[in-house]
């Protein structure tokens, strides 16, 4: 708005008060200080143009221009102070924690750094570093000294990449362990089995003479389980039929849909034709047999 009012050449009437007329003013006096008031008129309404409805209400009677743009400041620029302290303590109160990644975590630091400089506080780069270095969390510690120990300065984006490049590598590896002996040393070979890190891929061998062992995970040992519980026969012949219907005389071959494959036998299912001819499903049995039946009819047998 200042800039605006600048380009009328209107900005000045901000700080300057109405003239007086004096005692007994001329004409040359009387028509400045009409000049004057109109000018001020202007710039007035200009800024109370920009207002919203409720604020011009509110803001209407001031008698000119500098009266109106004292409250405005007095007001807005209380709060912008405030605000610039609010940014101040939320930089101060940050904290990393360990239930959240950390990359996560530092694009909202990022955040807060430019609410920082919106406000005009300047950071240098090397402080914002040791910032966040700080800010680390808790089983970052070991990470945490080695940056610190650190004699050459990083920058700010060269320290994203290094945190960036270690959470990586501390992802977690699902694998199943096979100790094995190496010469006169021990030895570890382990099968990947899931993973989440860019260069160690699934269903590969790794080799390590230094492992601890924390969990035993057997993944393949559930699929042995389930395939040994007991499957229902495809081709079992019914214990009971009342009207049994016209059978083919095709040779009929046994399929195997493997050990994984299970069949199930609902409670209220109609196992006799009378009883599938009079149930609600009644026209999607007519459909089968008369699929059936065209079958038969096509291979004539």
């Amino acid at each position: 708005m200042l800039f605006y009012l600048t380009t009328l050449n209107l900005a000045r009437f901000l700080q300057e008060d109405a003239p007086d007329l004096g005692e007994n003013p001329d004409r040359k006096t009387v028509a400045a200080v009409d000049a004057w008031k109109h000018s001020d008129f202007l710039c007035k309404n200009y800024i109370l143009n920009g207002l919203d409805n409720a604020l011009y209400k509110v803001y209407s009677p001031m008698v000119n221009a500098k009266a109106l743009w004292e409250s405005l400041e007095r007001k807005y620029k209380t709060e912008d102070a405030g605000s610039k302290k609010f940014v101040v303590g939320k930089f101060l109160d940050f904290k990393m924690v360990d239930s959240k990644t950390v990359i996560s975590q530092v694009q909202e630091f990022q955040l807060i750094l430019h609410d920082i400089h919106a406000e005009g506080i300047v950071l240098g780069e090397s402080f914002q570093v040791a910032v966040l270095i700080e800010k680390l969390p808790p089983t970052w510690k070991d990470f945490k000294n080695y940056l610190k120990h650190k004699r050459r300065e990083m920058k700010l984006e060269d320290l994203i990449v290094r945190l960036r490049i270690k959470e990586e590598r501390r992802r977690p590896v699902i694998i199943i362990k096979r100790p094995r002996q190496m010469c006169h040393n021990s030895a570890y070979r382990f099968l990947v089995h899931k993973s989440e890190v860019d260069n160690i891929h699934v269903n590969t061998i790794m080799e390590t003479r230094n492992a601890h062992f924390f969990e035993d995970v057997f993944p393949y040992k559930v699929a042995q389980e389930r395939s040994s519980l007991e499957r229902t026969s495809m081709d079992q012949d019914p214990s009971q039929e009342e009207d049994e219907p016209r059978r083919s005389k095709r040779a009929r071959t046994s399929t195997s849909f493997g050990p994984d494959f299970l069949t199930f036998l609902l409670e209220n299912e109609s196992r006799t034709y009378s009883k599938a001819m009079s149930s609600p499903e009644d026209p999607h049995w007519k459909e089968a047999v008369n699929s059936e039946i065209e079958s038969i009819m096509q291979n004539h047998t």
